[in-house]
């Protein structure tokens, strides 16, 4: 598990990078929030460690653009001396996961994260699936085709999923609209039909028996092998 850290004491950063990785934790560690950004656009952690007050921002800031831009995929622990109940109940009502008093303890402090993997690990297992040698990580919005992750956007992997848990049914476009993209006759049969094109040819279905095909004025079918 991959874990980033806003902390802008750098004794009490190295300290908590030390203590995750000496349990296998993957570690990224930044002092400012800017920086703290890129490292989250870069790395995609799965979860963060964020201190509450910083020079340049603050925890709940992050936060929530964290929320914004990834949802709940990526876990929100807040570090802080703030022991007031109302500084707690806010930041877990604004979408935090957890929260670590200081001064940090390395027992809680490690509990704590092990609590955050077991909820992940539970998470990815639920969502998880196969479909022959297709594997979706919909958390992550990832499709492997064995050990390939394959090269879709973001659009293209919610049309896969739609499809492939609909398979060798055939769809009408409506409800591909709706599924989809939230919408309802809003798109052209055209800007479909080239999704439908590019993801086929992504998804490399000529070497694994499964089928993609547009319908003529009915829908898409997504075909799973006979044999």
């Amino acid at each position: 598990m991959r874990v980033g850290i806003l902390e802008d004491d750098n004794e009490l950063s190295q300290t908590l990078a030390l203590w995750l990785q000496q349990e296998g934790y993957n570690v990224d560690s930044e002092q400012s929030v800017s920086r703290f950004f890129q490292l989250v656009r870069k790395k995609r952690p799965d979860a963060v460690i964020l201190d509450w007050n910083l020079p340049d921002g603050s925890g709940l800031e992050v936060m929530s653009w964290i929320r914004a831009e990834y949802g709940y995929d990526i876990a929100v622990v807040f570090s802080t001396a703030r022991l007031a109940e109302e500084d707690v109940v806010q930041a877990l009502r604004a979408g935090a996961d957890d929260y670590l008093k200081k001064p940090l303890s390395r027992g809680e402090t490690l509990a704590r994260l092990q609590a955050i993997k077991r909820r992940i690990s539970a998470r990815e297992d639920r969502s998880s699936k196969t479909f022959g040698p297709y594997r979706f990580d919909a958390p992550r919005k990832q499709l492997f085709l064995g050990n390939e992750q394959l090269p879709l956007t973001r659009k293209e992997f919610d049309l896969a999923y739609y499809l492939f848990q609909n398979h060798d049914v055939l769809v009408r476009r409506d409800q591909v609209l709706a599924a989809v993209w939230g919408q309802t006759g809003e798109l052209t049969t055209r800007t479909i039909d080239n999704h439908i094109s590019r993801l086929r040819r992504k998804l490399q279905t000529e070497t694994t028996g499964w089928s993609l095909n547009a319908v003529y004025q009915q829908g898409y079918r997504l075909t799973s092998p006979t044999d």
